[in-house]
């Protein structure tokens, strides 16, 4: 009886040892950043870029680079496409812009100047490139690095400046809401509304479950989607969660009643909303989606933390009552909650070996 009280004591201990390591660790992916036909200059620039946020983390972008004539051309993967939750593209073009915008700040940062022009008819992001600096901007470089979405509650009683939020935003488009307004608490119920529906939708459930990554093996091989470390789960949460979380029980009630619980933490951690308004068209949205990445980066040089909540928005009818209760003339295309963690962290860096979707001319 000893002996087995003894083995099962050393089994748990070893259990519970492999269970703190692996939560303590972050996982590296190792992104291939080689593409023939690319200088190395350049596969550093495409793989800032792919630093990007993008809904799911599902990286929906193909690339085509001219280097001789120095074009890039973005176009949307529709193999990629969040049909249950984003059934028109809506997000995939926002994600778009903000691919766009992360490409010419990383160019940028590496002495390019850079023109945009969207091209209506193929429906693609064209960006022609020029060096004109040797001069490298690491400042920039750890900027695009260090952005990323951080889920976890936030500091209530840390209140960000009037200052900080008006400098950052540079159009009209873009409006915040604090706590204590009525818009804030219109916000904060509408999310917590849609973000349950979405829960406990079968096909939505069903659609989340394909790009959660629930090991480390398959954050490597897939190298897009959702592991624990992009739903905010570090240390012994992580390692539970990758113990005791398939991708059925994924689908099933007990993991919705997770999310919605996590979700509520961290609209009640939250002490500001942002809204960025556009039109329901490609261009508009891919705008949007440049506004988004140059908002946030502003946010992450001053060390306020950002995460997209934008359940509310994934409905017509539940976006077109949010856009009227608290007053916009647009709609609202991405929704944000910003504010203050203890450490803020940095981008996790799952992203796809470049030459998967990126194709030299």
């Amino acid at each position: 009886m000893k002996i087995r009280i003894i083995i099962l004591l050393a089994l748990f201990i070893s259990t519970v040892a492999t269970a703190l390591w692996l939560g303590s660790r972050k996982v590296d992916v190792n992104t291939d950043k080689t593409v023939e036909g690319l200088s190395e200059e350049l596969q550093e620039v495409f793989y800032l870029a792919a630093l990007a946020p993008s809904s799911h983390n599902i990286q929906s972008w193909v690339i085509d680079v001219d280097p001789e004539k120095e074009i890039v051309e973005i176009q949307v993967d529709p193999e990629r496409k969040l049909s249950v939750v984003d059934p028109e593209g809506r997000e995939m073009y926002i994600s778009l812009g903000c691919y766009t915008e992360t490409l010419t700040r990383a160019f940028g940062a590496y002495g390019y100047q850079c023109k945009t022009e969207y091209d209506s008819f193929d429906k693609k992001m064209v960006v022609t490139y020029k060096k004109s600096s040797e001069t490298v901007d690491e400042y920039e470089i750890e900027l695009i690095k260090k952005r990323h979405t951080e889920k976890a509650p936030f500091d209530r009683t840390l209140l960000i400046p009037d200052d900080f939020l008006l400098a950052a935003i540079d159009d009209a488009d873009i409006c915040y809401y604090r706590a204590g307004s009525e818009e804030y608490d219109t916000i904060k119920e509408a999310t917590a509304e849609a973000y349950e529906k979405q829960a406990y939708d079968e096909k939505v459930a069903s659609e989340l479950s394909e790009w959660l990554r629930l090991s480390e093996d398959e954050a490597i091989d897939y190298k897009d989607g959702l592991p624990a470390e992009q739903l905010g789960l570090k240390g012994i949460k992580k390692a539970i969660y990758y113990l005791f979380t398939d991708h059925e029980s994924a689908k099933g009630d007990s993991f919705a009643k997770q999310g919605i619980d996590n979700t509520d933490r961290q609209l009640e951690g939250c002490n500001c909303f942002v809204t960025v308004s556009a039109g329901d068209d490609e261009e508009a949205l891919i705008d949007c989606g440049k506004e988004t990445v140059r908002f946030w980066l502003q946010m992450t040089a001053r060390g306020v933390s950002v995460q997209p909540m934008s359940y509310v928005l994934e409905d017509r009818e539940t976006r077109a009552h949010l856009t009227k209760a608290i007053n916009l003339s647009q709609y609202p295309q991405m929704l944000l909650r910003v504010g203050y963690v203890k450490n803020y962290g940095a981008n996790a860096g799952i992203r796809r070996d470049l030459k998967d979707y990126i194709r030299v001319k």
